[in-house]
């Protein structure tokens, strides 16, 4: 499928970040997720690890506070906005940029960020029992600090979400597609997601958000 873009939104826990891999190498096009941190650090020369401390985290959240006190006066060159306001402006660009080639991006409300110029969009997510194995596994935690790390970045990302647009995060009407890969699976998900761009790739203007 020439000139698409698929963007992969997804509740912790739910495999998005594989199925969202699995489907690039199925496509033959890069995934893009955490090389996103990288190229903004590298274009605005800031320190990766203070990059990835805003991604995908709420606009002036806590944690900005703490890390703007921690920098002082740390501020970008671009008409003196916080560092907060800066990144988020380079995520924009670079993802703007990414989706020039066909590719799979992962979350960072990249759905909304192309909203104007299109993607096919996709939700995934799962059932809390599904969701919390796989953070136990992943973190090797308990099952109360895999509840806890589940709420607390479903919030940041459905906060994060809201920066760029006025929809909801997860509400299926705002996605081309939203599935349960709790009863899919990875495979079955990439499947499904394969057989969705098929369907999109049919269809009139089927590249600017199209709804099979």
């Amino acid at each position: 499928m020439s000139n698409s873009v698929i963007t992969i939104s997804r509740q912790y826990g739910s495999g998005g970040h594989e199925i969202g891999l699995k489907l690039a190498q199925a496509l033959h096009v890069p995934c893009h997720d955490k090389d996103i941190v990288e190229n903004i650090a590298n274009e605005k020369g800031y320190c990766a690890e203070i990059i990835d401390r805003f991604d995908e985290k709420p606009a002036q959240s806590l944690l900005y506070s703490l890390v703007m006190n921690s920098y002082g006066n740390w501020y970008s060159n671009d008409n003196y906005k916080p560092l907060q306001m800066a990144v988020q402006q380079a995520q924009i660009d670079i993802i703007q940029s990414l989706a020039k080639e066909p590719c799979v991006i992962i979350g960072r409300a990249a759905d909304r960020i192309l909203e104007d110029v299109g993607c096919v969009s996709i939700f995934v997510h799962a059932d809390m029992a599904t969701r919390i194995a796989q953070i136990m596994q992943r973190r090797s935690c308990s099952e109360k600090e895999a509840q806890k790390a589940i709420a607390a970045i479903d919030r940041d990302r459905a906060q994060h979400y809201h920066y760029y647009s006025d929809k909801k995060w997860g509400d299926a009407t705002n996605y081309s597609l939203s599935l349960d890969s709790g009863i899919l699976g990875v495979d079955g998900s990439v499947e499904l997601i394969l057989s969705c761009l098929e369907i999109v790739k049919a269809t009139p203007h089927g590249n600017k958000n199209a709804t099979p």
